[in-house]
């Protein structure tokens, strides 16, 4: 999945708007039907995959704060949402052009505008203007280097950090093991250095090139 785990504070929810999670429903819902109007046949649906207990999800920035919307298409035009920790259904009733109607969990029906440009989502709903704009899933490289970060090889579950912050290690030193494919991993110092940064601790479920400890120079 290659995410990077800079995005840790909008992974635990934020304290959103009522507006704010309304645009985030109409935006995702917007884009979920262009992706399917763009399939390449009526087999292959938006957002398939094998695991599909997995949801289909979006991440974004607005007024200052990020945050992710998790959701699952079902029968009948019918979407389940996960809103920054703030569960949720939605019923799509129209969608034409720019134009969004959808029926919530209580049968409360809302409508909203959406004209997207690029990364952006210009919405308006509930008698607000709102941008939202979509964070990359995969941020160009040199935007997401951190000096002496050592990262994950691939996705899996931190089993054991061996280092604490102030620590002094040596290149080499194994400082956290990783569970991956029923394998362990053992993620090792570059370089020898200080012990900056700890980001993760164990039982913590991991993607690939996630940042798991900074070192400084020793």
């Amino acid at each position: 999945t290659h995410f990077i785990e800079q995005h840790r504070d909008a992974l635990c929810g934020v304290a959103l708007t009522q507006e704010t999670r309304w645009a985030a429903i109409a935006a995702t819902l917007h884009a979920h039907a262009e992706r399917a109007a763009s399939r390449p046949g009526p087999a292959v649906p938006s957002g398939f995959r094998l695991n599909d207990f997995a949801p289909q999800w979006a991440l974004y920035e607005a007024s200052g704060e990020e945050f992710r919307v998790e959701y699952r298409a079902h029968a009948g035009s019918r979407f389940s949402f996960d809103v920054a920790g703030q569960p949720g259904e939605a019923k799509v009733v129209r969608l034409e052009g720019r134009g969004l109607t959808w029926e919530d969990a209580d049968g409360v029906v809302r409508r909203a505008r959406v004209v997207r440009d690029g990364g952006r989502h210009h919405v308006h709903v509930a008698g607000t203007n709102l941008t939202l704009v979509e964070v990359p899933r995969f941020p160009e490289p040199s935007a997401s280097v951190v000096a002496g970060a050592c990262v994950a090889p691939m996705p899996g579950k931190i089993v054991t950090v061996t280092v604490a912050e102030g620590d002094v290690v040596e290149a080499g030193q194994v400082i956290v093991r990783l569970e991956a494919m029923k394998m362990e991993h053992a993620v090792k110092a570059a370089a020898a250095g200080t012990v900056e940064r700890v980001c993760v601790a164990a039982g913590e479920q991991v993607d690939a090139d996630a940042l798991l400890v900074v070192i400084a120079d020793a």
